[in-house]
């Protein structure tokens, strides 16, 4: 059986990447059904509207409401063992991407981008992060800031996705960090 696979993306004032980023996930997504939910924020949504089954351009700021709005909005037309997918708005996969996600998500309920380039930043990042719509509404995910860490300079701070980390902490859940290799250009 294929899953489905919905993907959640925030673009902020600048459409460059909107039209970059659809096409490099139809690519790389061919013959894989999926759906594209996102917010434009001052950006005129008419153009793109042909890339996303789902589209707000409501005056929401916050980046987390914005992906926790979206999340919601996956799980409420999505299937238990479809696949969630959040991903910056400027980032792009660059080669098939439904068969990796399917062995890691059948060895991991979740993967997701850990920024330890960050100080040591401990927590799943949104710039990338797959599950399942069912993993998502067992652990109430949340991409809110949560409970905070010393960094590897010694600062206490939290982030996004402190919220989901201290949620997988608590349940004792093994989670698939995927780590930067990108050395020479950290953002």
């Amino acid at each position: 059986m294929t899953r489905m696979i919905h993907i959640a993306t925030v673009h902020w004032l600048n459409a460059t990447w909107v039209d970059i980023q659809a096409k490099y996930l139809a690519k790389s997504l061919a013959g894989t059904p999926y759906r594209l939910y996102g917010f434009l924020n001052g950006i005129d949504p008419e153009p793109y509207r042909q890339w996303y089954h789902y589209l707000s351009t409501k005056p929401v700021v916050a980046h987390i409401a914005k992906l926790n709005l979206l999340a919601e909005e996956i799980c409420r037309v999505g299937a238990p063992e479809d696949i969630l997918i959040f991903i910056d708005g400027d980032a792009f996969p660059v080669g098939e991407l439904a068969p990796c996600l399917s062995r890691q998500l059948q060895a991991f309920p979740l993967i997701a981008v850990q920024r330890l380039e960050n100080e040591g930043d401990p927590q799943p990042h949104p710039c990338f992060c797959a599950t399942t719509v069912g993993f998502w509404r067992e652990i109430g995910g949340d991409w809110s800031k949560g409970p905070k860490w010393r960094t590897s300079t010694g600062i206490m701070r939290s982030d996004t996705g402190g919220v989901l980390w201290e949620k997988l902490n608590r349940a004792g859940i093994s989670w698939k960090p995927l780590l930067r290799s990108n050395k020479m250009n950290l953002h």
